[in-house]
This record gives C-alpha cells, sequence and structure tokens, in this order.
C-alpha cells in the first residue's frame, strides 16, 4: 500500500514541481527566521527577502541613517543581506553598550 502511494507520488513529481517546493520552504524559512529576529531586535525598517535593508543604503548611507535615527529612534535594527545589524547612535547610549554591557555588544 505504502509503495503504491509513494510510486504514485513520484510519477506525479515533476521538476518545477519540486523547484518550486523547495524555494517555498527556503523562503518560509527565511521569513521565519527574520520575524523572530525582529521580534527580539529594536525598532528598523522592513527588510526584504536575501537583500534585507541594503537598497535603503545606496544613495548616501550616512543621510539614509541619520532619517532612521529620526524615525527610529537612537538605537534601531538593519539588515544587511540576512544579517541583523544593530545601530546605536548617541555618546551615552555607545558608552552603555561597550562599558555596561560589554559581553552582550562586545
Amino acid at each position: 500500500m505504502a509503495s503504491s502511494i509513494l510510486q504514485f507520488l513520484w510519477t506525479q513529481m515533476s521538476v518545477t514541481n519540486v523547484i518550486v517546493s523547495v524555494a517555498a520552504i527556503i523562503l518560509l524559512h527565511y521569513v521565519l527566521t527574520v520575524t523572530k529576529a525582529r521580534l527580539t531586535l529594536p525598532n528598523g525598517p522592513t527588510p526584504w527577502p536575501i537583500v534585507g535593508s541594503t537598497f535603503t543604503l545606496t544613495k548616501l548611507p550616512e543621510q539614509e541613517l541619520m532619517d532612521m535615527r529620526k524615525r527610529y529612534g537612537d538605537v534601531f535594527t538593519v539588515f544587511i543581506g540576512t544579517r541583523p545589524c544593530i545601530v546605536i547612535n548617541g555618546v551615552d547610549n555607545v558608552k552603555e553598550a561597550l562599558l555596561k554591557n560589554s559581553v552582550t555588544f562586545g
């Protein structure tokens, strides 16, 4: 019985179905990973799949980061590709991160 079901599934599979299924699984894994990371990290711009927030930093990165500081506050997260990068602004915040929380941020 089980072998006949497997044989039916095998004959019905095409290369396109396999590629679409693998791509859907990879995309779902990425979305779940980024969603989980965004719940635990400071606010920031919504990242695009695979490229993250890279395209928001293309014109003048320093100006874009200053605009994000106004929008999200002194501490925010930017995704460079799939990696989250926490941006810390202000002397007091940097001292707190590097001196008081050196284990976390070091």
